[in-house]
């Protein structure tokens, strides 16, 4: 049962390294092309690839698991919770990365791309007509948001993407569960059955 237990979480943590990692990639791909202040509308459409990400990343991983693993046969429940394992550590490697770049390799980053953001808006917002005051309010909440720091930024992406994970697992469990068979759990229990004899022989 023990060598059951951490035969889940050792794969759930790998597949978690590698959702982490593929999510990292695309925040350095959006860093290198200045993505995020291409458009107004540039941080909806990345939210967007991340969550496509994580569906993709989710499924596969469940389903890669399902077949490689279990033996094609998997429950709705252990298929939920490898998934969420998958979207928690996979979170907590791209929170690591976030602080560490955030503090470090590019401290001036996110005020930076508020900064840029808080014109685009402002300019739009005059563009449509609205009125002063209502651009004032928000280029002051934007203002607010600047004062983030990297670890409270880091340490709230964690709780974020684990329940995203969670919800895109409820689904993908739902689809990807699978029960064995009459015949094949028959033929799990004779295997067992001739394991414990042999070993009972050997004994």
């Amino acid at each position: 049962m023990e060598d059951k237990k951490n035969d889940f979480f050792k794969h759930a943590l790998n597949y978690g390294v590698i959702l982490g990692l593929i999510l990292i990639i695309f925040q350095v791909i959006v860093y290198i092309f200045n993505i995020i202040t291409l458009s107004l509308w540039a941080g909806t459409i990345i939210g967007a690839v991340n969550l496509i990400l994580l569906i993709i990343c989710i499924s596969v991983f469940i389903k890669s698991y399902r077949n490689n693993v279990l033996g094609g046969f998997i429950k709705y429940g252990r298929a939920l919770w490898f998934g969420t394992v998958i979207a928690l550590s996979g979170a907590i490697l791209v929170a690591i990365y976030s602080f560490v770049f955030n503090s470090y390799i590019d401290p001036d980053y996110l005020e930076n791309t508020a900064k840029a953001m808080q014109q685009k808006t402002t300019e739009y917002m005059e563009s449509m007509g609205v009125p002063q005051s209502e651009i004032d309010k928000a280029a002051d909440r934007m203002g607010g948001q600047m004062q983030t720091s990297p670890l409270k930024g880091a340490l709230w992406s964690i709780p974020g993407t684990a329940i995203l994970g969670f919800i895109i697992s409820l689904i993908a469990a739902a689809v990807l569960k699978k029960k064995k068979g009459a015949l094949a759990m028959e033929a799990e229990a004779a295997e067992t059955e001739e394991n414990v004899n042999e070993n009972s022989q050997t004994g």
